[in-house]
């Protein structure tokens, strides 16, 4: 079975970790890493992914490296989008390509970005999933608002905004994962998956997809504990549902003092302690890690990223990663004064790891509905790459 992954704007691409499912030799699983490919997607059949970055490493490297043109930042994210727009399409149902993406570990930001977009999305007990781009005054891009505003109870939202790390319980509530396989069941679901008849893949391939997820459902199984999304579902959508990141600030503030109150009040009775919500000793630490991750995030990321969620709603992948190129393009620009926060972020994480940033405006008080819209606008095609162009279009 001859696999693999190729188009021509992915020649010479760093994607941010990843194995390539090849095929057999001599009944053996032959794996690569995923990394510079230039093939025919006409070779393509089961394409197998196991993010293993934990950040963009090319973003991190624009923030770092200042001299880095904008005109090249502008090349960077145009190959990454297009590529994710390629594994979503990939990831359709009819499509004569199956992606079995793989989360046995961290899936954090371009790692989730090619993956989270697949037909099949297998986590184990190890997986750990986040956006966590708010903290270092990005947003979650790679078409993250795809799927964050899909999920249920605005955990999205919640997840989005705070960088929230989720499990393997949380994935599968939230419909992010497919499938849930235990770590030391992976090997063996990756020999079965090669044993998958394809010779009708072209002819039908709704049979081919039926046959790849049967495989992957005689591993499945459900994870041991619950999903504390689904857990504090009922809370979240309280908080999270709210029309402005004030307003989502100012719920939590009132949920925290609320499981304060009722746990300093000796008269309470079980039954007014809990909220309709099923509520436990646990909440209240959830809670305040949720509004601690506010305060600390990038006021404008948590405005931009709150716009992408709620404003997008009615569009597909494409025209998501779409706005997401124009937002990385304002939010990586290196020209104006100040800098955007995204550099600023950087240098408090990985540069003198202060972790103590300076966001520009301040506070969320201070992010006008302008400065949020401007992040939204088309950009000028003669700005951009000739391949980029396209992102200009309104």
């Amino acid at each position: 079975m001859p696999v693999s992954l190729g188009a021509a704007f992915l020649h010479g691409l760093f994607v941010g970790g990843g194995e390539v499912l090849e095929g057999r030799d001599e009944g053996h699983v032959v794996r690569r890493p995923l990394g510079k490919l230039d093939l025919p997607l006409e070779v393509v059949e089961t394409l197998l992914l196991q993010p293993t970055q934990h950040f963009h490493l090319h973003l991190e490297g624009l923030a770092l490296h200042k001299p880095l043109s904008q005109r090249r930042g502008h090349e960077i994210f145009g190959e990454e989008y297009e590529m994710n727009g390629l594994l979503g399409r990939l990831g359709r149902k009819a499509s004569s390509v199956k992606q079995v993406s793989l989360w046995d570990g961290v899936v954090m930001g371009g790692g989730a970005g090619i993956s989270a977009h697949g037909r099949f999305r297998v986590a184990t007990e190890k997986a750990l999933f986040a956006m966590p781009e708010t903290g270092i005054g990005l947003f979650p891009d790679v078409g993250a608002s795809y799927y964050l505003r899909r999920m249920p109870s605005f955990t999205g939202t919640y997840a989005g905004l705070t960088g929230a790390r989720l499990d393997a319980a949380d994935l599968l509530y939230a419909g992010l994962a497919t499938h849930f396989v235990t770590s030391d069941k992976l090997d063996t679901l990756v020999e079965a998956l090669a044993t998958v008849d394809d010779d009708s893949k072209g002819e039908d391939p709704l049979a081919f997809d039926a046959a790849v997820e049967a495989v992957v459902d005689d591993f499945a199984s459900r994870p041991d504990t619950p999903s504390k999304l689904e857990t504090f579902a009922d809370d979240i959508e309280r908080a999270f549902a709210k029309p402005t990141v004030e307003a989502i600030v100012e719920e939590l503030e009132d949920l925290v003092s609320e499981m304060t109150s009722s746990e300093q009040s000796e008269t309470t009775t079980s039954s007014e302690t809990q909220s309709s919500s099923s509520r436990g000793p646990l909440f209240a630490p959830f809670a305040s890690e949720a509004l601690a991750a506010l305060r600390k995030a990038s006021p404008t990321s948590l405005k931009v990223t709150l716009a992408a969620i709620r404003d997008g709603h009615d569009l597909d992948l494409d025209a998501t990663l779409k706005n997401d190129f124009r937002i990385a393009a304002r939010m990586t620009d290196p020209t104006p004064t100040p800098l955007p926060d995204f550099f600023e972020g950087i240098r408090a994480l990985l540069v003198d790891k202060d972790k103590n940033p300076s966001w520009h405006p301040a506070t969320i008080a201070d992010v006008s509905t302008d400065h949020v819209r401007r992040h939204f606008l088309p950009l000028q095609a003669d700005d951009l790459p000739p391949a980029q162009r396209s992102y200009a279009a309104p």
